[in-house]
Formats: C-alpha cells, sequence, structure tokens
C-alpha cells in the first residue's frame, strides 16, 4: 500500500509535469509563430522601405533636374531681360540724344543760313575796301607830291600840321592791317558756321571715306569756346589711312570728349590729340590733365544717364552715346585715368576702305 501511495504520487506528479510541458510547447509554439509573423511583416516592412528609397530617389533626382532646367531657363530669362533692358536704356539715351542733335541740326542750319548771306556781303565789301583804299592812299601820295611841289610855305607847314595831328600818316598804314584782320574774323565765322553746319548734320549715317585727323581738326573748332579759356591744346597727328567710317557720328564722338576735358579742368590745363595707326587699325587719344576719375567710377562711366556732375549739368549720355558711335564702327575704347592728374580716352577703329568692309 505504502508503495502503491508513492508510485500514485509519481505518476500524478508525472501527468502534472506533461502538462506542464505540454503547455509550455503550446505557448513556445504560439510565440514561435508570432515570431515568424513578426519577422514576415518586418522583411515585408523592410522591402517595402527599400523599394520607397529607391522610388525616393528616383523623384529626387527627378525633382532636382526639374529645379536645375528651370533655374537655368530663369537664369536665362535673366539674362535676356538684362539685355533687352541694357538695349532699351542705350536706344532710349540715343533717341534722346539724336532728337536733340536733331534739333540743333535744324537750328544750326537756319542760323547758317542767316549768317552766311551779311557775311558774304561783308567779305566781299572787305575786299571792294581794300581795293578802293589802295587806290585812294596812291592818290593822295601823288596828291601829297604834287602840293610839296608847288603850294607856298605857309600852307605847306599848315597842311604839314593837320596831317601831323589826324594822324594821316598812322591811319594810311593801318587801313590794310584792319582790312585783313576784319576779313580774317569773317573767315573765321565762315569756319564755324561751316563746321556747325556739317556736324550738325547728324541724320546724315552715310558711310564714306574720311580723314580722322580732319574729323579731330574739326571737332576741336566747333568746341573752342569750351577749350579755348581752360585748356592749351596739343595736336599729335600721325600720318593714318583714310578709313570707311560715318564722320558726322564721330565728330560727335570726339566733341563730347573734347567736352567733358575741358569740364573736368578746374582752372588751366592741357588737352593733348594724338592720331596713329599701325597693323590693328587707327588709333585716337584724348588726354586731359583734369581731375581724373576714380577707379570705383571707371566701370560705370559708359552706362547710360551715370554722371558725376551737379544736377542740371549733365545727363549722363555723353559717354554712353561715344561707346555707341565706337561700337556702331566696330572699334573700342578703353580709359585711363588717375584721380588729380588726367584722364585718357583711347580709341581703335578698324581700317576699311569698301563698303564691303563696313
Amino acid at each position: 500500500m505504502f508503495a502503491w501511495k508513492i508510485l500514485g504520487r509519481v505518476e500524478q506528479t508525472i501527468e502534472e509535469t506533461q502538462q506542464q510541458l505540454s503547455q509550455e510547447v503550446v505557448k513556445t509554439s504560439e510565440a514561435n509563430a508570432l515570431l515568424e509573423s513578426e519577422v514576415a511583416e518586418r522583411q515585408k516592412a523592410e522591402e517595402a522601405l527599400v523599394h520607397l528609397n529607391a522610388h525616393l530617389e528616383e523623384r529626387i533626382a527627378e525633382r532636382t533636374v526639374h529645379l536645375e532646367t528651370a533655374t537655368r531657363e530663369l537664369e536665362q530669362g535673366r539674362h535676356e531681360l538684362e539685355k533687352a533692358y541694357a538695349e532699351l536704356t542705350s536706344r532710349q539715351a540715343i533717341i534722346l540724344h539724336q532728337d536733340k542733335m536733331a534739333s540743333i541740326g535744324l537750328l544750326a542750319a537756319g542760323v547758317a543760313h542767316d549768317i552766311n548771306n551779311p557775311i558774304g556781303f561783308v567779305t566781299n565789301n572787305l575786299e571792294e575796301l581794300r581795293i578802293y583804299l589802295t587806290r585812294l592812299q596812291a592818290f593822295i601820295e601823288e596828291q601829297q607830291a604834287i602840293i610839296q611841289a608847288s603850294a607856298p610855305p605857309e600852307e605847306l607847314k599848315k597842311l604839314h600840321e593837320d596831317w601831323n595831328q589826324l594822324g594821316i600818316e598812322y591811319i594810311l598804314d593801318d587801313f590794310g592791317a584792319l582790312i585783313a584782320e576784319s576779313l580774317e574774323g569773317a573767315g573765321r565765322v565762315s569756319d564755324i558756321v561751316k563746321n556747325l553746319r556739317n556736324f550738325s548734320r547728324v541724320d546724315d549715317f552715310a558711310f564714306k571715306l574720311a580723314d580722322i585727323n580732319e574729323c579731330l581738326e574739326s571737332s576741336i573748332k566747333i568746341t573752342q569756346h569750351e577749350l579755348r579759356h581752360k585748356a592749351q591744346v596739343h595736336r599729335q597727328f600721325g600720318e593714318i589711312p583714310k578709313i570707311f567710317c560715318c564722320p558726322q557720328q564721330l565728330n560727335q564722338a570726339f566733341m563730347n570728349l573734347l567736352v567733358n576735358a575741358a569740364h573736368a579742368i578746374d582752372k588751366h590745363g592741357e588737352v593733348t590729340l594724338k592720331s596713329w595707326s599701325d597693323s590693328d587699325g587707327v588709333h585716337i587719344s584724348i588726354a586731359d590733365t583734369g581731375c581724373g576719375i576714380p577707379d570705383e567710377l571707371l566701370p560705370k562711366i559708359f552706362e547710360p544717364f551715370f554722371t558725376t556732375k551737379e544736377a542740371g549739368k549733365g545727363t549722363g549720355l555723353g559717354l554712353s552715346i561715344v561707346a555707341d558711335i565706337i561700337k556702331l564702327h566696330q572699334g573700342e575704347i578703353n580709359v585711363q585715368s588717375r584721380p588729380g592728374q588726367g584722364t585718357t580716352f583711347t580709341i581703335t577703329l578698324p581700317v576699311k576702305s569698301e563698303v564691303g568692309d563696313a
């Protein structure tokens, strides 16, 4: 009985242990199934994440390409807009300048027409007067000789006193000089009118063979009123070939540079014009001993409407027009300046001798 009881307890313990093991096995199986499910889901999630990453990189690459394309298009559009704005500003400056010069041209043409006629009369009358006075002087000398030979001493003495008192001898000697100076002045007026008429024909854009030295000389004459009180002009013209150009336009460019040179000189200075040629073309330099241009302003001087002058004394179109005219002739313009010492503008124009070259 004792053994039976012991065996019964052992068997019961074994059964309980088996039941517990069975329960643990079931739990372990369930845990394994759950773990396998989680592993499978994690694998799916990882695959989905890898796919999403790959797709996201493609989308980022596409968006990057699209953004770069849009940026390039925007940059190109900006450049085109800046170019169009610069051309518009340049055209506006040219139109304003041409309107101004056209008005001056009409005024100059009328003034020149009104001046030419009286100047012609004055010149012709002075020539006739010189002839008349020459004859009159010869007659007076002949008459004086006759009087000296036949008049009484008292009358000769009286005539001699009157001759000295009235300064007749000085008058006869000065006649020629007065008429010569008057003819020279009339000739200067005629030259000024001629240069003004030639210069003011701004609508004449015809290209033709021209001597640049003559253009420089004409520009000096037309700006003489600005230069004569401010600067001594030095001409260092070399032997250069005639080039195919628009003289009226180049006259405007040279005039603008000469006027700027005069304005840059405070009291009195020097302006030097040089011309020479080499294998690169014809070169012109206009140098002054004025106030100079600060380094920070040099890149801006050819921009339309940029000026350092006081309000009402400058439009900022002068150098812009110069640059456009030189560009029209396929040339180059450079500037060198030192504040307090002066400025030098150097222009290079290609040598063209035929219409087809322009």
